[in-house]
């Protein structure tokens, strides 16, 4: 898996190989994610995609975004070279920071918060998406090429989680796939 944010007062800089990821100060900090598509089964019936995060508590007296849209994203990016003005080195986001043309207009998932033996989590419903890439894979004239997934909050809250460079292994974000 990779994930990494991208930062819009910090436009030139990556972020790939932090151990959280850290969205604020909506629109200008978002984050994307993806899983590689070995994960996936072309002949399988995917019943249910979960993701999931850990809650990274930094802040204790800042408020936790409730409302994080997650989108799925239309072109290509890569992980050691991607900024708020780059998908990759040499290619550039259609407009700054993802346009709407970059990913979905519409988020289509919204972070649910849960607890689970005292540890905030948030689960994300991928399942609609997840089942566009395995058409993808089954036949590149339907479904959609696997490119991940945006997210960011609708309000002004932080929202901190780990990443897949967590220093405990155990609290990295997952993709739970039920067939």
């Amino acid at each position: 898996a990779d994930d990494t944010v991208i930062h819009g007062q910090l436009a030139t800089q990556n972020f790939s190989s932090t151990p959280y990821l850290s969205l604020y100060f909506f629109p200008r900090v978002l984050g994307l994610f993806k899983f590689d598509d070995s994960l996936l089964h072309p002949c399988a019936e995917l019943v249910s995609a979960k993701l999931g995060f850990y809650n990274r508590p930094i802040c204790p007296d800042c408020e936790m975004s409730e409302t994080i849209g997650f989108y799925g994203v239309n072109r290509e990016w890569f992980p050691q070279e991607v900024t708020w003005l780059n998908a990759a080195s040499n290619s550039l986001w259609d407009e700054a920071g993802l346009s709407t043309s970059d990913r979905d207009e519409v988020s289509i998932a919204t972070m649910i918060y849960e607890s689970v033996d005292g540890v905030d989590i948030g689960n994300v419903d991928l399942t609609v998406l997840v089942q566009e890439w395995i058409a993808y894979l089954r036949d590149n004239q339907t479904g959609r090429a696997n490119n991940g997934v945006a997210f960011f909050q609708d309000d002004t809250a932080r929202a901190d989680f780990h990443s897949v460079d967590a220093s405990n292994p155990t609290q990295v974000p997952y993709l739970e796939l039920v067939w």
